[in-house]
């Protein structure tokens, strides 16, 4: 159950043209992906700066939205729009009011497709030791 918080910085001169496309990515996303957990778009204060969050109900889940044809048709428009892009793999605090699963990098199925593995490859879901502590010390 994979959580991704992305911080985005758009150039100014891009603004308008990113929140048409994170738009049209996010009625997609809705539309193709009614297992997905979260999938949603927030302003920054400083101009230009966004954020993504989401969370998928299992690796191979968001591995699919990587790979979709929705998400590649717009690849060479984020490589122009973004001055800065990072991925953060976050985790939700029990009790904390997400509601969401803790993040965990499951297995993909051995039948997975090509496409899809490919993904694995370039975003890892990376689970840094002290969380296991700290859900530890939750419990």
């Amino acid at each position: 159950m994979p959580t991704l918080l992305t911080h985005i910085h758009v150039h100014e001169t891009e603004v308008g043209r990113w929140e048409e496309v994170l738009r049209l990515m996010v009625a997609h996303t809705h539309q193709s992906e009614p297992d997905r957990l979260r999938y949603e778009y927030w302003r920054g204060a400083e101009p230009g700066r966004y954020y993504a969050l989401l969370s998928y109900p299992t690796a191979q889940a968001f591995y699919a939205h990587q790979a979709s044809s929705y998400h590649d048709a717009f690849l060479d428009d984020f490589a122009r729009m973004f001055s800065e892009m990072r991925l953060e793999w976050v985790d939700p605090v029990e009790s904390g009011g997400s509601g969401l699963p803790s993040t965990r990098d499951d297995p993909l199925p051995a039948d997975t497709p090509e496409k899809i593995r490919e993904q694995l490859a370039l975003y890892p879901i990376l689970i840094p030791d002290w969380w296991g502590d700290a859900r530890l010390h939750g419990k």
